[in-house]
């Protein structure tokens, strides 16, 4: 004859305590990694240093041109075509990502802008090893023809 010992806990209610439980833990930590992620940043501001530097090209046709494609391969998926802040990216980053075209950002020095593009600031990776100096240097080009474009 085979004994049955009754369970002191129902299975079922076990289950219902502990999905109850786990639940509760995922939303805690969902809503601290929420919190930390809207943490509000700093002021990005580039180092004096950079207000010194001076772009060594000359917005030309042909440089704007190149300076378009290394936007469009390098840039565009977070800051949008016209540079508004708007690319396809900005549905995976928390913060928000800058409007280029804006004054704010226009009113930088090219130094700095330059600084900005070479050091990154998460998400923004820096380009220093992805982008010559000369190509950064476009890139400044082109983040003052989007302003150009912006008030047509």
């Amino acid at each position: 004859m085979k004994t049955y010992v009754k369970p002191m806990i129902d299975m079922k209610k076990a289950g219902f305590i502990l999905t109850v439980a786990l639940a509760g833990i995922i939303s805690i930590f969902c809503t601290a990694f929420k919190a930390v992620q809207e943490e509000p940043r700093e002021k990005w501001v580039a180092p004096s240093s950079a207000d010194r530097m001076v772009n060594p090209l000359k917005a030309d046709s042909n440089t704007i041109a190149e300076a378009f494609g290394l936007y469009k391969r390098n840039c565009e998926q977070c800051h949008g075509q016209k540079g508004k802040g708007d690319g396809w990216q900005i549905q995976n980053v928390s913060q928000k990502i800058a409007d280029i075209a804006s004054p704010e950002i226009q009113k930088q020095s090219d130094g700095a802008l330059y600084w900005k593009i070479t050091s990154g600031n998460k998400p923004m990776p820096g380009m220093k090893k992805d982008l010559t100096e000369t190509q950064r240097w476009k890139l400044v080009l082109y983040v003052r023809d989007l302003a150009k474009q912006a008030a047509k």
